[in-house]
């Protein structure tokens, strides 16, 4: 005679099951670590905006741009919404830059050659917040970086963050001097600029 029992478990909805075990389900973060060389790398699970994502690097050794060997955790942009179009066909934008995910995106990355000929010096700010896609740091250096910039000075600006393990640098694109006005300056003593204006800085 066989000793198998029938159990039945009632699983409400939006709920999971492991075995008898009912329990809220974890958070979907829209990705997952793994350790690369004793480093966290991120692997994207849900899809992200191509345009605000920094996914590609510059590889000083071929002197040509390819996509990342390791993807830090704010690298990816997540923040998407569904919209229907004019024939009723749902399709994906990004909420922080509005990029239409059915269009083909051609990405950039800053060439860091001329750094090879020229001597910088960075101003270097340590853990920026970070929030609704932006970083955000003291207004000071932004102000000096930006007067040298227009003086023709060698100042760029950096940016550390830590997060667990990993340290990301990102340094200021040129580009983002030519008109500060676009930035959140809301918050006393800082100045939000969004991460589409950093490129990673290699050393």
């Amino acid at each position: 005679m066989s000793d198998f029992k029938h159990i039945t478990v009632d699983i409400p909805y939006g709920y999971s099951a492991r075995g008898t075990i009912v329990s809220e389900p974890d958070d979907d973060k829209g990705y997952y670590e793994r350790t690369m060389q004793n480093k966290i790398s991120v692997v994207p699970t849900t899809p992200y905006c191509p345009s605000c994502s920094a996914t590609l690097e510059y590889d000083s050794r071929s002197g040509k741009v390819k996509p990342k060997w390791m993807l830090q955790h704010n690298d990816l942009e997540f923040q998407l919404s569904y919209r229907e179009d004019e024939e009723g066909d749902l399709y994906a934008e990004c909420d922080v830059c509005g990029f239409d995910l059915r269009k083909e995106v051609i990405q950039t990355i800053e060439d860091e050659k001329e750094t090879k000929t020229k001597v910088f010096r960075d101003i270097v700010v340590s853990n920026p917040s970070y929030r609704n896609g932006c970083y955000y740091i003291p207004i000071e250096p932004f102000i000096e970086v930006a007067k040298a910039h227009s003086q023709g000075g060698r100042l760029k600006l950096c940016i550390k963050q830590h997060i667990g393990p990993s340290v990301n640098t990102y340094r200021l694109k040129d580009e983002a001097f030519k008109d500060a006005r676009q930035f959140d300056s809301s918050s006393n003593g800082l100045l939000g600029i969004h991460k589409r204006h950093w490129a990673a800085a290699f050393k």
